[in-house]
């Protein structure tokens, strides 16, 4: 990690960013421009399971299960992303004011069938954090380390 942050000032060096301010806000803003590519990146993905969902349902060949195909990368694990910020903190909010929900309840209210894989995806993120836990009737709980969840700022969007 030093490597990466000696590496990045010296190339903001080289392009005329010499304090610790400016270092900060060229690094804040090259963040802003990902966050925005990694949310269109999202949208597609979207419209292609929509699409892929409609070939399926029409038993178009093309969309028979391949096991051996690789999965979509999982960047919305990454903390970085505003957009995976945003949903932990909405599954977490929502669990706060309803209290212990299932995992159907969960995505229904949260993300809609369309938006299922990435609610599953924020659950286990927040499951793995010990964010949450489940309780013995199979439903999301605050988990241990509850105090550590997500707060989302809409100004930092």
């Amino acid at each position: 990690m030093v490597n990466e942050v000696s590496d990045y000032v010296a190339e903001c060096f080289k392009n005329g960013v010499t304090d610790y301010e400016g270092v900060c806000a060229k690094a804040k803003e090259r963040i802003k421009e990902i966050d925005l590519e990694l949310a269109k990146i999202d949208v597609l993905r979207a419209e292609k399971i929509k699409l892929t969902n409609v070939l399926r349902e029409l038993h178009d060949d093309s969309v028979k299960r391949n096991r051996n195909a690789p999965s979509a990368p999982n960047i919305e694990l990454d903390d970085s992303n505003l957009e995976a910020q945003k949903l932990r903190y909405e599954i977490c909010k929502l669990i706060e004011e309803t209290g212990a929900i299932l995992n159907s309840d969960l995505i229904q209210k949260v993300g809609g069938y369309s938006g299922h894989q990435r609610v599953i995806r924020a659950v286990k993120f927040l499951g793995e954090k010990g964010i949450l836990a489940r309780d013995d009737e199979r439903r999301h709980i605050p988990g241990p380390n509850w105090n550590e969840r997500p707060i989302y700022e809409p100004s930092e969007a």
